[in-house]
């Protein structure tokens, strides 16, 4: 909102030097303000399409206007644009490019003034910075005078020396960011300001001891300084890079000792890892071995070569073999690194009997590689016959288990049928298989095959599991006979499968159709008795909403209380009033209570109880119809509210009156109290001298009175026809 102003504040100072126009005019000055206002708001980048509009040289001013109330957010009136014109006047039109060279003045005009602004805003803000941090220099010196004490310990003297050789460690001024040494640039610096700029400078705090132990020590070895507690600024730097120097010097010196006595301990530790190696590799053989070590070392030899498999991924490489011969102890190594196979000084030598056909002394790296990867090969190829031999005699016994439960299963099947059943027992089986054939389907997701009916015939016991099995069905011996009774009338003891396929379907269907038939029959029922129970509710409800039921008996009470409640329904209700409801519902012939309840309610807003609507209906029902006539009742409802907010308002005007006449003799006393107080401040008992004295002043008033120096209401209180 400020920067706004401002701006506005600039156009308002702003001249073209252009003799077309009166720029004295106010509503070109408001005009030429809202340009310049626009001019420094518009975006080229957003809105630089707008520009190509405005190329036109003969523009109307209606569609010019448009433009810049669209595109540069400048609204002017039409009296603004005609006070504007003569700067872009061509025969009644608007002069496109000439408009946009003067938008653009407008424009570069403000960016002048506010960099101009900008560039001395910063001169003052940097000479009031300065004017600052002079005075502060200032007022510290006069204000914070800072007496050296003798008091100090050794402790604090180091403790001193230690903080500012860390500073001067730390210290570059060469690194980016570094604060400079201006201020050490005098030639001596007192107490007070020598520890402000340990401060400022290197972040040095020092307390009062130990700003005194080190002024006192440091200048102590010269005479001319010795008493003195000011500290020399040239010497205090020289000083501190020499010690800053120093100490860098031989951090740099301790860790480049550190570090090579590192380097030495890594090689010392290297060299003798070396010497541990070379004196393992001085294993020898035992070539003095018995049956039992070779025997060990050959069983280990065999897990190895059968464990390794070169064509594995993540088998360690066997390039080490790709030379002649091996050292023992290099052969030892080159077991646990690539079989992982460990081996003592017998099985060595034993191992060396096998592979140093020469006597060397050594391994023949060529005939161990053929042996070892023949011999795994061989290892694996009798271990895969072990376990197919294993594999074989595992499948024949479990053969000969399965073919022994079978017989045994067979034997006891043959004993579940029992031929003796009741008519009871019978039903039970029929119902059972028909419940099984109206559930199945065989087109259903998840429904079970049928291949085992696809044989010729079938045994009792196994039509019995098969039915278990495809159909959920569990049956009894006693119903497993009346079925094979049912399905096998010949008495042969087997079931013929496309026969009891052909009836289970058909039983399945069948009994789908009957329950599809009962099923509508049992929804024609319901739907028929929800039908009965919403007319018998529809005939409850209607006799309801009649209000047939209700009782029409209401007091006197009641009658006043509901026309007290039409009343102030007809005072509130205005017919052409915004938001008021219309009254369509009232341009029938008559309303029932209940409608006329409802409409009071949503019309009128007034809410009755059954009472007061019995009142009203025999107030509005002449004919005793039981409704309410809608004329009649319209009539009575508009001659109430008009009477009533008559009656009301006539209230209104005599209270009103009453008041105003309150109120003037109200005033009226006030103005004759305050004529009696001034006439009694007036004291009519004046001197000679008094009436000269005041005559006097008012003719020193006259002579001095300047009308340019009245205030804003200037003679306006002598213009009464008298005054107190």
């Amino acid at each position: 909102y400020i920067e706004k102003n401002k701006m506005v504040s600039i156009g308002k100072g702003f001249s073209l030097n252009d003799n077309r126009v009166d720029e004295t005019n106010e509503v070109y000055q408001a005009a030429i303000a809202k340009l310049y206002d626009s001019s420094w708001k518009f975006d080229r980048g957003k809105n630089g399409d707008l520009l190509k509009t405005l190329e036109n040289r003969e523009l109307e001013k209606s569609n010019f206007r448009t433009i810049l109330r669209g595109g540069m957010n400048c609204k002017l009136s039409a009296d603004e644009l005609d006070t504007l014109m003569p700067l872009f006047n061509n025969n009644g039109y608007v002069d496109g490019p000439e408009f946009v060279h003067i938008f653009y003045r407008l424009r570069d005009d403000y960016r002048s003034k506010l960099l101009s602004e900008r560039v001395a805003k910063e001169r003052k803000n940097r000479l009031a910075q300065k004017y600052y941090h002079t005075k502060v220099l200032e007022d510290l010196e006069q204000k914070v005078v800072i007496k050296l004490v003798d008091s100090y310990t050794e402790e604090d003297l180091a403790s001193a020396k230690n903080k500012i050789m860390e500073a001067a460690v730390k210290y570059d001024r060469f690194m980016p960011g570094a604060v400079q040494l201006d201020a050490f640039e005098c030639y001596q610096m007192k107490p007070h300001i020598f520890r402000e700029q340990l401060k400022m400078v290197f972040n040095v705090q020092l307390s009062l001891n130990e700003l005194s132990a080190f002024i006192r020590d440091f200048n102590n070895g010269d005479k001319e300084t010795e008493n003195d507690e000011n500290i020399n600024c040239a010497a205090f730097l020289i000083n501190f890079f020499r010690v800053g120097f120093n100490e860098k010097e031989k951090r740099v010196r301790e860790y480049w000792a550190k570090k090579k006595k590192h380097e030495d301990d890594r090689q010392q530790k290297k060299i003798e890892k070396r010497e541990a190696l070379e004196h393992k590799n001085l294993f020898k053989p035992v070539m003095e071995f018995t049956a039992a070590d070779k025997e060990s070392a050959l069983t280990k030899l065999r897990f190895a070569a059968k464990q390794y498999d070169k064509s594995m991924p993540g088998a360690m490489s066997m390039k080490a073999f790709e030379e002649k011969t091996m050292p023992p102890h290099v052969f030892r190594e080159q077991l646990k690194m690539v079989f992982n196979m460990q081996v003592n000084a017998a099985e060595l030598g034993a191992l060396m009997s096998v592979f140093d056909l020469d006597g060397e002394g050594v391994i023949n790296c060529d005939e161990f590689a053929k042996v070892i990867l023949n011999m795994g090969i061989a290892e694996r190829e009798k271990e895969v016959r072990e376990t197919i031999l294993r594999q074989k005699k595992a499948d024949e016994a479990r053969q000969r288990r399965i073919e022994r439960k079978k017989a045994e299963l067979e034997s006891k099947n043959s004993l579940k049928v029992n031929y003796t059943y009741t008519e009871q027992e019978f039903q039970s089986a029929i119902n059972k298989l028909t419940e099984a054939a109206w559930g199945y389907d065989k087109n259903m997701s998840g429904a079970p095959t049928l291949e085992a009916f696809e044989q010729k015939e079938m045994e009792p016991h196994v039509f019995q599991e098969q039915l278990r099995r495809s159909f959920l069905m569990k049956i009894s011996p006693q119903e497993l006979g009346a079925i094979m009774h049912y399905f096998d009338p010949e008495g042969t003891g087997k079931i013929n499968c496309a026969d009891f396929l052909k009836k289970f379907f058909k039983t399945g269907y069948e009994e789908r159709q009957r329950r599809h038939m009962q099923w509508r029959q049992h929804q024609r029922s319901v739907i028929e008795e929800k039908e009965k129970q919403a007319k018998e509710k529809k005939q409850r409800d209607d006799n309801k909403l009649a209000l047939t039921d209700v009782s029409h008996e209401f007091t006197e009470a009641d009658f006043q209380q509901a026309f007290a409640l039409l009343t102030e329904g007809a005072i509130k209700y205005f017919k052409g009033a915004p938001g008021s409801v219309p009254l369509n519902a009232f341009e029938v012939e008559s309303l029932p209570p209940n409608v006329f309840k409802e409409q009071l309610k949503s019309v009128f807003g007034v809410k009755v109880t059954m009472p007061q609507l019995w009142a009203l209906i025999s107030f509005f029902d002449k004919d005793n119809t039981g409704s309410v006539n809608c004329e009649k009742f319209l009539i009575q409802f508009f001659r109430t509210g008009y009477e009533e907010r008559n009656r009301i308002k006539q209230g209104w005007r005599v209270t009103k009156l009453s008041k105003q006449e309150k109120n003037r003799r109200l005033q009226q006393a006030k103005e004759e109290q305050k004529a009696l107080i001034a006439w009694q401040e007036v004291d009519f008992g004046f001197s000679e001298e008094e009436f000269d004295s005041a005559l006097s002043k008012l003719i020193h008033l006259c002579y001095n009175f300047d009308q340019r120096q009245v205030g804003p209401a200037g003679l306006m209180a002598f213009e009464a026809k008298a005054l107190n």
